[in-house]
């Protein structure tokens, strides 16, 4: 359960951000020049609001708003029209970036299997289509896609809800060179995972250099491999050739990949069932068909297995827990799936350059604003909540947005979130377990499996029968029992 000292620290935090620093960068922008009833702080509530209202920005639902903010002020949705100019853009660029710097971690209960990692970093991206106003701002993806994007990339920590950073940038901009961005400043020790779009070799290494562990799923179908000999020496490895003579079951390999064999990582190898593996070829076929080419058997015929590299030891992640940890990666999916849907970062009546801009800069801002809000949210239900049914719940009340912005007591904003948290609580009776069970369940069923000489394995010529015989002679399969003190190591004061 929150305390009066926390929900007091974040409601200074808020009043702040509105009431202080918002008059500080207006007057630092150039955004206000001389008293105005429609200053920094009535101008940027009233653009937030009407995001988590509408969604979309209305001129006459923003003069109503900032009316309701202040009765005392009576403007004109073509007051607010003439205010979106570029001093408006580096404004809210700069709210932006104080938005940021407000994210505060919260007490989530962290499942034993990753109480070994200081932070498990999802990072992943989003196109953002805009009017073609925007074309020179920002390029769009090129061929039939839209001629003005915006790439949104997300850093986010699972284990305690942050967003360590929100990037916007083009959104032409390839997911593969950006990875090693968000490196510098991040906890050692941690666990990075992220999808396809950027599975660099450097990237990867990167993240070893700094002390720190990556799971990703292998992109790259002509990358070479090598792996140990029994004396230590390495030799390359037909990864194809040992896939297509392999037992359907779950296995790792150690594998050394990247242009100076630098990579030094774990390949688990892990069989898909048939109708899923016929979903993935039809979704190559197609992407292929659209870049007019045909799709390689080599990628048709890897579409049976899911394969992941990690450079974690098998004591802190265990051949079975592999897939289950990597699916925590959907949590942020579901992020932007909150971005898209309920902020409709897509969505926008203007066609002005900078009051597109403007909108853009507010969504973005409230959805770090609510993501600080979701987090007390939880702290009063002591567990998880929905996040999209806690936004819907508050969408018609200006009120309680208010309340929540600093407007409100200490104590009025804890009343009003322990009244909220009930109708935002997860459903009791899913029909399939919380990522939180899957992962409790996977760390008490934890097995290493690793197929021991795989270059030996794959030496001799064998019928179909020998090459099974042979393949369970080298596959050592044992259960993992976990440290017990680690098992009982608790970051959160959070009870299940």
């Amino acid at each position: 359960m929150t305390t009066p000292d926390s929900t007091k620290t974040y409601h200074n935090h808020l009043k702040k951000f509105f009431e202080i620093t918002a008059q500080k960068k207006a007057c630092k922008t150039k955004f206000v020049q001389r008293d105005s009833p429609l200053n920094g702080q009535v101008f940027l509530t009233s653009l937030v609001l009407t995001v988590f209202q509408y969604g979309t920005i209305v001129l006459d639902q923003l003069a109503k708003t900032a009316h309701t903010i202040n009765p005392e002020i009576s403007v004109t949705g073509q007051a607010f029209k003439e205010r979106f100019n570029a001093f408006a853009v580096e404004f809210l660029k700069a709210m932006f970036a104080e938005a940021l710097k407000l994210t505060a971690p919260a007490a989530n209960r962290v499942p034993p299997l990753l109480e070994v990692f200081s932070a498990v970093y999802l990072l992943d991206s989003s196109v953002v289509t805009l009017p073609d106003t925007l074309k020179d701002d920002f390029r769009g993806c090129g061929g039939d896609g839209a001629k003005a994007a915006a790439k949104v990339f997300l850093l986010f920590n699972w284990l305690n809800g942050v967003y360590e950073t929100l990037r916007i940038d083009h959104g032409r901009q390839p997911d593969q060179k950006m990875g090693q961005e968000f490196i510098a400043g991040r906890a050692s020790a941690a666990l990075w995972i992220f999808d396809l779009g950027f599975f660099n070799a450097a990237f990867l290494a990167a993240i070893a250099n700094a002390s720190s562990f990556f799971l990703s799923r292998l992109a790259a179908s002509q990358l070479i491999f090598w792996t140990p000999r029994t004396d230590g020496t390495l030799d390359r490895l037909d990864l194809d050739l040992l896939l297509s003579r392999s037992a359907r079951e779950l296995f790792e390999i150690q594998v050394v990949f990247g242009p100076k064999q630098e990579v030094r990582t774990r390949l688990i190898i892990a069989p898909v069932p048939k109708e899923v593996a016929n979903a993935r070829r039809r979704r190559a076929r197609e992407a292929a068909r659209k870049q007019g080419r045909t799709p390689t058997k080599t990628t048709l015929n890897r579409c049976d297995w899911t394969l992941l590299l990690t450079n974690t030891s098998a004591k802190q992640l265990p051949t079975s827990t592999a897939l289950e940890v990597y699916g925590v990666r959907w949590q942020v999916e579901l992020v932007f799936k909150l971005f898209k849907s309920d902020a409709r970062l897509e969505t926008t009546n203007a066609r002005e350059k900078n009051r597109v801009k403007c909108e853009l800069y507010a969504k973005l801002i409230a959805a770090l604003l609510f993501n600080q809000i979701s987090h007390r949210a939880e702290e009063f239900a002591l567990g998880p909540i929905s996040p999209a049914k806690l936004w819907r719940r508050m969408r018609n009340d200006v009120r309680d947005w208010l309340c929540i912005f600093g407007q409100g007591t200490a104590v009025e904003i804890s009343e009003l979130l322990k009244f909220l948290t009930r109708y935002a609580v997860t459903s009791q009776r899913k029909k399939y377990p919380s990522t939180l069970q899957r992962l409790e369940q996977a760390g008490k069923q934890a097995r290493q499996v690793e197929l021991k000489d795989p270059l030996g394995y794959l030496q001799k010529k064998r019928t179909a029968a020998d090459r099974k015989k042979a393949f369970a002679d080298l596959i050592s399969n044992r259960k993992v029992k976990l440290d017990p003190e680690r098992l009982g190591y608790q970051r959160t004061t959070l009870t299940p």
